[in-house]
């Protein structure tokens, strides 16, 4: 409600109205919530028509082809978050005119440098993603003896082809993003979410089936061809031009003390979230992966829309941390933070809630989820996960990774959790494991988050 002045009166809360001040005035958020809403109407959309036109089986394969497709981040090895945080320290005294890059002429090298080394790394490793996913992929799921007319052969190697050319596209939009285009490439994210989830509607329609998986990522493929040797091509010749072999990044002395910890970081990280589908489509066939993967899927929506609000501010952290304006860089996290903890909430409740219904009001499509309890389970640890995800963003942002020793620890406790579970009781059983994990790791992350602030900003107090 608004008083005469248009001013929010004593009933609207200070954190709705600081959302709806975010979203008018910061664009990055307002289109990563865009794509991440886009995601939660898609995923819900592309659900039903799973429902519809797969079968429980053919349910199972599709899940879990989005299950090893995010092997990618072993590849990758982290290095995109790294070049974002890179590439924002560099920002320092380098600004944007007409399309290219200027300003001194030792952070223009630097980020020349910088480009050149990740070209080089992303190339080797979207042909070593293709080489190893591809023929592991085959091994996997052939042993599915159950459902052995489910088509998966061809769709898995199309899938397996387009990831491994977004692979190598990836380094240059975080460069992007570091660079202070946080709000263009959230656009572009959005813009090919958006056509991604029409094809594979498309093809699910048209009864084309696991092929549906293997065109999602084609408008990323395609557009960000264009975005990049077309759109970004003056930004990225002119820095490639800087290049001076006397002043450049060193990956051994730079890069590699925090890049080996954000990739330990992010390998556990899909051990923490992508492996339960593959351990239960081992143990327990396709179709309760299925169920499993589906739930997992409409999850995701929440730490998804959630940590927008954070993921979106890393470069600009990033520059605080470097001008030592630690003031003004918890005015910009904290208020973020609260955010996260109140739309992650509500988005699993309204998620919950619907799903309580489907089940009490013996809706068909309900067997092809989890229970009702199991789901309410995945979802708070899913919303335990988001607070986690963003106390890391923010220790990340001062090229630090204190959550490695407790991150490795538990996606070990969750990989030995799942396999036993998956073994004895099913999918249920890993949404159960994985809600008491995450609420318990939830203490320690927070204890961390706490001291490693205390020490490096002693500086403010």
């Amino acid at each position: 409600m608004k008083n005469q002045l248009g001013q929010p009166d004593g009933k609207t809360s200070s954190l709705t109205a600081g959302i709806l001040t975010e979203l008018r005035t910061n664009r990055a958020v307002l289109y990563a919530l865009l794509e991440r809403g886009w995601a939660i109407l898609s995923n819900a959309f592309t659900i039903v028509l799973v429902f519809h036109f797969l079968s429980p089986g053919q349910q199972g394969f599709f899940t879990t082809f989005r299950n090893l497709v995010a092997l990618r981040i072993i590849f990758e090895l982290g290095f995109a978050y790294v070049a974002v945080q890179m590439t924002s320290h560099e920002m320092v005294g380098v600004r944007i005119e007409q399309g290219v890059l200027v300003g001194e002429k030792h952070h223009l090298r630097r980020l020349s440098s910088l480009l050149r080394l990740m070209v080089k790394w992303y190339g080797i490793a979207a042909l070593g993603y293709l080489a190893i996913l591809l023929p592991l992929g085959i091994s996997f799921f052939s042993q599915d003896k159950a459902n052995t007319n489910v088509t998966w052969q061809i769709p898995w190697s199309l899938t397996v082809l387009a990831t491994a050319g977004t692979v190598f596209l990836s380094p240059l939009l975080a460069m992007l993003e570091g660079m202070g285009l946080v709000a263009e490439v959230a656009f572009f994210r959005f813009i090919t979410n958006f056509f991604g989830a029409w094809l594979v509607w498309l093809c699910l329609i048209l009864g084309l089936k696991l092929f549906s998986v293997s065109v999602l990522l084609l408008p990323e493929l395609l557009a960000g061809v264009g975005y990049v040797l077309i759109i970004q091509r003056k930004l990225f010749r002119g820095l490639l031009e800087e290049y001076d072999p006397s002043d450049v990044i060193s990956w051994r002395d730079e890069i590699f003390p925090f890049q080996w910890r954000i990739a330990l970081s992010w390998m556990a990280g899909y051990l923490q979230y992508q492996i339960f589908g593959p351990i239960v489509f081992h143990f327990r066939g396709s179709v309760e992966a299925g169920r499993l993967g589906l739930s997992l899927n409409a999850m995701s929506a929440i730490s998804a829309i959630a940590i927008a609000w954070v993921q979106t501010k890393a470069p600009a952290m990033g520059k605080l941390i470097a001008a030592k304006d630690f003031e003004s860089l918890n005015k910009l996290f904290f208020p973020a933070l609260y955010q996260v903890v109140a739309v992650s909430s509500f988005v699993a409740f309204s998620i919950d809630a619907v799903v309580w219904a489907l089940w009490l009001t013996h809706n068909p499509y309900a067997i092809r989820l989890l229970d009702p309890l199991s789901f309410t389970l995945l979802s708070l640890g899913v919303v335990s996960n988001a607070i986690i995800t963003c106390q890391a963003l923010y220790l990340r942002a001062h090229k630090q990774e204190p959550f490695l020793v407790m991150g490795v620890s538990l996606a070990t406790c969750l990989t030995i959790g799942a396999v036993l579970a998956a073994k004895l009781v099913g999918a249920s059983g890993v949404a159960m494991t994985y809600f008491i994990l995450m609420s318990l790791f939830l203490i320690p992350s927070t204890m961390i988050f706490q001291a490693k602030r205390a020490l490096w900003h002693r500086s403010e107090l």
